[in-house]
C-alpha cells in the first residue's frame, strides 16, 4: 500500500494534477520531460514514493532511502505573481517554508543554509533545486524538494551519514507522509504569496534562521573563490560577506566550507 493518499493531496493543496510513481530516478527529471504537458496543468506535482537518482545543484546528487519525501512542484511563473527580481528568491522562500514545517514536527533547532538547503541540529535534512523552463511562451518554475522524513541516515553511506540527518533520527517517530507533504506544500504556497507581496518579513525570517550567520565562509562560483564572514542575506537573496576588500554580495555559488571564527 502506498504511503501517499494522492486524492487527499490533490484536494487539500489546490493542485490541478498529481503525477505519482512508486519509483522514479528523479522527480525533477520527469517534471522536465513532462513539462509540455504539465504547463497546462499548473500547479502540478510530480511525486515518488522512492527516488533512486535524485538531483542536486550542479553535478551533485541527492541520496534518499525509503521513507524520504521527494517531489517536484511545477508552477506557472505568471500565476505566482512574482516579479523577475523576486523569482531568484524562490529557493530561499521554499527553504523557509520547509524549515517551519520541520521545526514544528521536531521542536529542534532548524536553520536555512544559503542558497538551497535546510539543516536540522547542524546536519542537512532537506535539499532544494529550482529550475526554470519556457514552454510555448509559458514560463515554468520547477521546484524539486527532498526531505529526510521517515528514513534513517543510519543506513546511508558513511560520507552522507556524517553530514545529514532526518526527522525520524531526531524524534524517533514516524509521521504520515501524506500529512507532512500537504503541510509542506501549503507552507510553500504561503511563502510564495509573501514573496509576491511584501517580502521584507520573509527576508527577516530567513536571516533569523541563517545557518551561515557570523560564520567564515568559502564560496566557489564559476570564476572565483570568495572568502569572508557572513553578515546576512540581502533583500535580493544574495549572501553578504565581509571580505578583506569590503562588503561583497554573492549572488550564486556553492558553499564549500564554513566554520565559526571563535572555534579557530
Amino acid at each position: 500500500m502506498s504511503a501517499f493518499n494522492t486524492a487527499q493531496i490533490h484536494r487539500e493543496c489546490g493542485l490541478k494534477h498529481v503525477e505519482f510513481h512508486p519509483t522514479l530516478e528523479s522527480t525533477s527529471k520527469l517534471a522536465q520531460e513532462l513539462s509540455a504537458e504539465l504547463a497546462h496543468l499548473t500547479p502540478a506535482l510530480v511525486l515518488a514514493e522512492t527516488q533512486t537518482a535524485g538531483r542536486g545543484r550542479g553535478d551533485h546528487s541527492w541520496w534518499a532511502s525509503d521513507g524520504a519525501l521527494t517531489f517536484t512542484l511545477v508552477l506557472d511563473v505568471a500565476e505566482t505573481r512574482l516579479s523577475p527580481e523576486r523569482q531568484s528568491l524562490i529557493a530561499l522562500g521554499v527553504g523557509a517554508a520547509v524549515r517551519r514545517v520541520i521545526a514544528v514536527h521536531t521542536g529542534a533547532e532548524c536553520r536555512i543554509k544559503w542558497p538551497n538547503d535546510v539543516h536540522l541540529q547542524g546536519r542537512k535534512v532537506c535539499g532544494i533545486l529550482t529550475e526554470q523552463k519556457v514552454i510555448d511562451g509559458t514560463s515554468l518554475v520547477l521546484i524539486g524538494v527532498g526531505i529526510n522524513v521517515n528514513n534513517s541516515l543510519a543506513v546511508a553511506p558513511e560520507e552522507v551519514r556524517m553530514l545529514a540527518t532526518s526527522v525520524f533520527d531526531v524524534t524517533g517517530r514516524s509521521v504520515s507522509l501524506t500529512e507532512f507533504l500537504i503541510t509542506t506544500l501549503n507552507s510553500i504556497q504561503s511563502q510564495i504569496d509573501r514573496l509576491a507581496n511584501d517580502h521584507t518579513e520573509l527576508i527577516h525570517e530567513i536571516n533569523a534562521h541563517n545557518l551561515l550567520h557570523n560564520q567564515l565562509v568559502d564560496i566557489q562560483s564559476v570564476d572565483r573563490l570568495t572568502h569572508g564572514r557572513c553578515v546576512g542575506i540581502s533583500h535580493s537573496g544574495a549572501l553578504q560577506l565581509q571580505t578583506t576588500e569590503g562588503l561583497r554580495d554573492v549572488i550564486s555559488g556553492s558553499v564549500i566550507r564554513f566554520e565559526d571564527p571563535q572555534a579557530i
